[in-house]
Parts: structure tokens; sequence; C-alpha cells
């Protein structure tokens, strides 16, 4: 007999952990108003935030880069190889250089020098009168320096210049068109001026940055041949070295021309009169099947909770 009721409570214990589907379907119904308003919540929060949206301006440019990552062939090249240079398509190009050379200090102290870049990228920090970085007031940003400092976040600074190679970095983006060899280079903004301004800078002076290097390195390396090639007698050896030299004396003529380095640009910086879109429909629905998936979680667990 005990075995009985026994069997029987194991039975009704399981009855209880499966959730009824069209209880809940009953509960959805009868609390469906409540879903409606939270819906009709979320449109207007969506709407409220498309209608204060300051608009967003994009500068971009489109260049070719080139495709070439090293100088030398055959003999020649492997000369060059055991020199110490990469060679070949595993080596990086021009054009990747400068994309690591856009968020690098090098860059960034060069930005400060000549154009005070930090005073201009972050110019609400910026006491013009004082002449002296100010830290940011308001209970919004005392708020958010005490959960930064408890999770142990780093607290406010005054601006260095590593924070401007991050934000340059971050500004310029470099997109690759699709099945086509060109990429687009851009920066977006609030501010027209601005942003075709930061861009334009930024890329001549990372492209000039890196036409520096290599000539450096190319005068290096030419000297470098010049003594090797004195008293040497190997006509093998002198060949190749012969040709390694005609390769850096071609090379030094391409890096004194006036032509942009890194990429040939097809088309020029420029900003479009139009705000950049925005998907509307994606601002104003989001808000709304938030609100009623809460909604949803809510009635739901409070009307199991209940049943128990």
């Amino acid at each position: 007999m005990s075995a009985d009721i026994l069997l029987e409570k194991n039975r009704d214990d399981a009855h209880t952990d499966i959730i009824d589907v069209r209880f809940l379907l009953r509960v959805w119904l009868r609390w469906s108003w409540v879903l409606v308003i939270l819906a009709l919540l979320g449109v207007a929060k969506g709407v409220m935030d498309v209608k204060n949206l300051a608009p967003v301006y994009v500068a971009k440019m489109t260049v070719l880069p080139d495709s070439g990552g090293g100088v030398g062939g055959g003999q020649v090249g492997g000369v060059l190889g055991n020199l110490g240079l990469q060679i070949g398509s595993n080596a990086p190009t021009t054009f990747d250089r400068m994309k690591v050379v856009m968020r690098s200090l090098q860059l960034a102290e060069v930005l400060q020098k000549k154009y005070g870049m930090m005073q201009i990228m972050f110019a609400g920090s910026w006491d013009a009168d004082r002449q002296q970085w100010k830290r940011p007031t308001g209970d919004d940003f005392e708020r958010q320096q005490r959960i930064s400092a408890f999770f142990g976040q780093p607290l406010w600074q005054e601006p260095s210049l590593e924070s401007l190679a991050r934000a340059v970095g971050g500004s310029v983006v470099f997109r690759k068109d699709k099945d086509t060899p060109f990429w687009e280079v851009s920066v977006s903004g609030g501010d027209r001026a601005a942003a075709l301004r930061l861009l334009t800078i930024a890329y001549s002076e990372a492209d000039e940055l890196l036409r520096g290097q290599d000539r450096v390195e190319s005068q290096q390396r030419r000297r470098y041949l010049e003594s090797q090639l004195v008293g040497l007698t190997n006509v093998d050896v002198r060949q190749a070295l012969v040709g390694l030299m005609s390769s850096e004396q071609r090379r030094a003529m391409m890096l004194e021309s006036s032509l942009p380095y890194a990429a040939r640009i097809l088309e020029p910086p420029f900003v479009s009169e139009y705000p950049e879109g925005r998907k509307i429909r994606i601002l104003i629905a989001l808000p709304a099947i938030i609100l009623v998936l809460a909604g949803l979680l809510v009635i739901t667990a409070v009307a199991l909770f209940r049943r128990e």
C-alpha cells in the first residue's frame, strides 16, 4: 500500500515539473494589453532616440595599394634574403604598414607637434584660456568614475600621445571593396570639416612617415652594398650585388618622388553634404522588442510562481 502511495506521489511531482504551454498562452493572452503598452512605449522611445540622433558625416577616399611587398627576384632575391630583408608575397606591403602606422605613437607625435591634434581631438577637456587640461565635472561623470574605481578600471587622466594614437587609429577606418583591389579610407564625425581635415592630415602624414623610414633604410642598404662591392672579385656575387644596387637606386628615385607613396589615390578625400543614412526601422523597433521580451519574462515568472 505504501509503495502505491509513493508511486502516485512521484507521478504528481513529475506533472508539476512540466510547464503547461496552454496555461502560459492563456496567461500571455490575459496580460496582452500590458505587452501592447510596453511595445508602444518602446516605439515612442525609439522615435525619440532617432529624433535626437546627431547627424554623422563620412569623409572618405579611395586608394589602390601597391601589390608588391619587396624588390628583386631569382639570384638577386636570394642575396637580398641573405641580407635579412623580406621579399616575396609573404612580405608586408607598404599599405599594410600604413594601417599599422595609423595607430602608432610615432604618427601621434608628428600630429601633435605639427597640428596640436590632442587639443583638437579632446577639445572638450581642453581649457583654451588657461592652456591646460581640465577634469570633466558633473554627476554622470563622477558616477562613472566611481563605477570604474569599483571594478578596478582606469580613471580619468589627461590626454597623452597614447590617447591620441588610440583616437586617431580608431577614427580612421580601412575597408576593402568587395571583389576589387581598391580600399576605402574613411573618418566619421558630426563635423564635416573636422572629419575631412583629420582624414587628409592623418593619411598624408602617415604616408610621409613611411616614406621617411624607407628612405633611411634605403640609404643604409646602398652604403652596405657599396662597401661590399669594394675589392670584390667573385663575378657571380658581384653581379648579384650590382643588381641589388640597381634595385635600390630605382627605389630611391621612387622615394624622392612627390607622388603618394603607400598607395595610388584614385579619389582624393571628400565629404558628402548629406549625413550618413541610419537604419531607422531597427533603431525604432529595438526598444519595443526589448520591452516586450522583458514583459513576457516578468509575466511568465509571476504566473509560474503563483501556480506553485
